[in-house]
């Protein structure tokens, strides 16, 4: 339904232009199907349209300048299944081989929303079965250590990451970041909720809790954008992105993949509320 119809093309042109196709069907066969015997999660169209530019874009890229610092930004919106998405980049992009030499030594999946770090790791349990292969990271030492160790994914939270300065500084290693819901200005109920509990632990003020929590979104969007960084990756997804993520992560001023709210209402992924929407004076 997303892929738009071309000239006299059949409207399910691309499913043999694009999914079956021998090497394409080995691709979804070993990087993207996941689940049980009875369930498997298998991508949308939007989803491994993403995943296929990225990762065509940053192999193009890579082979012409030799390095990286790279941005993008994936404006797809509520109902997209984001968490599923990340989970394909992931899977893709830590195989990304260039002349049989594997391009990424880690990947770091940044998010500042607690419950959506339970389900990317839920995700990622139920996709990645070796051992070994993702790392969680509680603290900024836990995260040293993992780096340290060259392990292939990490999880961590943005309110944990403070030393993307150190990062940079190594240089024979290059990284990739995926970082979930990159804005400065949303999610407020979450940061309260976080508030509270850190207000219980320290003691903190919920308004001196809250400026932390923002100063730190805007700390890392403004430093990667001011910055080069010749061996890091930045990978930005969010629905709503602040003028400030669209001005350093995009693309001319643009996104680099768009999932529109039209799409995921039309697809029943969720609900057009502004159907059901009567004014006062209608109701009246």
């Amino acid at each position: 339904r997303e892929n738009k119809k071309k000239n006299d093309e059949y409207a399910i042109h691309y499913l043999y232009d694009e999914i079956l196709l021998p090497e394409n069907i080995l691709n979804f066969i070993h990087y993207y199907l996941y689940g049980t015997t009875s369930n498997y999660f298998f991508p949308r169209y939007h989803q491994q349209r993403c995943v296929k530019k990225i990762y065509g874009d940053i192999l193009e890229k890579f082979k012409k300048t030799k390095q990286l610092d790279l941005r993008y930004l994936i404006q797809h919106s509520a109902g997209s299944g984001k968490s599923n998405t990340i989970v394909w980049l992931v899977q893709n992009l830590r195989n990304l081989h260039i002349k049989n030499e594997k391009l990424f030594d880690s990947i770091i999946v940044l998010t500042h929303r607690l419950n959506l770090d339970d389900q990317i790791s839920k995700d990622f349990i139920k996709a990645i079965s070796q051992t070994g292969v993702v790392g969680y990271a509680t603290s900024t030492d836990d995260l040293r250590k993992e780096l340290e160790k060259q392990t292939p994914v990490i999880i961590t939270i943005l309110h944990r990451f403070t030393y993307l300065k150190d990062l940079s500084d190594q240089k024979n290693k290059k990284i990739c970041f995926i970082i979930d819901e990159a804005h400065t200005n949303q999610e407020g109920d979450l940061h309260e909720n976080m508030v509270e509990i850190f207000d219980e632990a320290t003691g903190a003020t919920i308004k001196q809790k809250q400026e932390e929590t923002t100063d730190e979104q805007e700390k890392l969007v403004e430093e990667i954008g001011r910055k080069k960084f010749p061996n890091l990756c930045f990978i930005a997804l969010t629905a709503t992105p602040s003028k400030e993520t669209i001005q350093h992560f995009g693309t001319g001023g643009e996104a680099f993949d768009y999932y529109t709210m039209d799409e995921a209402i039309a697809e029943g992924y969720i609900m057009d509320v502004a159907k059901h929407i009567i004014s006062y004076e209608t109701l009246y």
